[in-house]
C-alpha cells in the first residue's frame, strides 16, 4: 500500500484497490474481493476522526498472501472468504494506522 496527499481542493480520501488477474481472470471474482474490502473500510476504518490530511491510497494484494485467498475461491465459500478479508485487512490497517497516527502527532 501507499498514499500520496490529496488535492488540495478536494477534502476527502480517495481508496484504490488492485486486484491482479492471479486472484482470478473472472472480473466477477475479483470484483467481489473489492466490494468486500470496501465495504469493510466504510464500516470500520472511515468513522476515525483523526484524519487532518487527506490521501489518495493505492492498495494492491500482498503476493505471499494470495495462495489463501486462492484456497478460499476454490471452495467457493463466501462467508469463509469475508471473514478472512475482513480481518486481513482490520489487522492491516490498524497497524498502518498506528504507524501513521504516531507521524502526525
Amino acid at each position: 500500500m501507499y498514499y500520496i496527499e490529496q488535492y488540495p481542493n478536494r477534502l476527502f480520501h480517495q481508496f484504490s484497490y488492485h486486484i491482479p488477474l492471479l486472484v482470478s481472470k473472472r472480473a466477477v471474482v475479483r470484483h467481489k474481493v473489492k466490494r468486500i474490502l470496501l465495504r469493510n473500510l466504510e464500516a470500520r476504518i472511515l468513522h476515525l476522526d483523526f484524519w487532518n490530511m487527506y490521501y489518495k491510497w493505492f492498495i494492491t494484494l500482498n503476493k505471499s498472501k494470495l495462495s489463501q485467498l486462492l484456497a478460499f475461491l476454490e471452495k467457493k465459500d463466501s462467508t469463509q472468504l469475508e471473514t478472512y478479508l475482513v480481518n486481513e485487512h482490520e489487522q492491516f490497517f490498524s497497524s498502518f494506522l498506528k504507524r501513521l497516527w504516531k507521524k502526525i502527532k
